[in-house]
């Protein structure tokens, strides 16, 4: 007579197999994250030297809307004075944090505050950072695009993929379509207008787009500390 299995038996059974299936669905998840995110440094080692013909944004909008207007231009192309009014426009404590502008987060806590970091990782690879998980996303790649990229390419790519106005994205193409000459040329106040006008799309009742005349004077001070010491040119 065959010997039964005790309840006590089958119920360690069941234990064995759950435990093993776990372990078995942790190690695949494992397996699938550490791919994504090889793939994912992979594409930032590459943008660390090359422009996107495209970004996420780019993209979205060529496919809903039509073609879009870029031109790259190089950091060192561009006055100092470009750079320092768009730092000042957006994150004046862009030199020194790691991603993140904690003294920014805090003054604007209902979504004001994003650093150029957050705000490159958006537009290159995001459509939208509403939900817990896309910010999440994001704030990994905000990371990663710091450990990667020094701060004057992380500039680069932000002045060259943001959107501008319409269909227009990058500071090169928005100083053409404002002031009708190349970016190299236009003068510091045209730098601070343009800096106005290119952040404007991320006006919120909490975080006002700064005035043309904060922008020009805060450029000026910046370029008297070491808020700038990781820009040249």
């Amino acid at each position: 007579m065959a010997k039964r299995n005790s309840p006590k038996q089958s119920n360690d059974g069941l234990r064995l197999f759950f435990v093993g299936l776990i372990r078995h669905i942790l190690r695949v998840v494992f397996r699938l994250v550490a791919g994504v995110v090889v793939i994912f440094l992979l594409v930032l080692f590459g943008l660390s030297m090359f422009d996107p013909p495209y970004t996420v944004k780019m993209a979205a909008h060529r496919l809903k809307i039509g073609p879009v207007i870029s031109e790259p231009a190089e950091t060192d192309q561009l006055p100092r004075y470009v750079k320092l009014s768009f730092i000042t426009a957006q994150d004046s404590q862009f030199c020194q944090h790691w991603g993140f502008n904690v003294r920014a987060i805090r003054a604007h806590p209902s979504g004001g505050g994003a650093s150029i970091s957050q705000q490159l990782a958006h537009n290159l690879f995001f459509l939208s950072g509403e939900s817990g998980f896309s910010r999440l996303v994001s704030s990994i790649a905000t990371l990663l695009i710091e450990i990667v990229m020094s701060k004057e390419r992380i500039l680069e790519l932000y002045l060259n993929t943001h959107p501008f106005e319409g269909s227009v994205f990058g500071v090169a193409a928005a100083a053409k379509m404002s002031f009708n000459k190349p970016v190299e040329e236009i003068s510091e106040k045209e730098s601070a207008e343009l800096a106005a006008l290119f952040i404007g799309n991320l006006k919120t009742e909490d975080s006002p787009t700064p005035d043309v005349k904060t922008i020009f004077d805060g450029a000026q001070l910046l370029e008297k500390d070491e808020r700038s010491a990781c820009i040249e040119g």
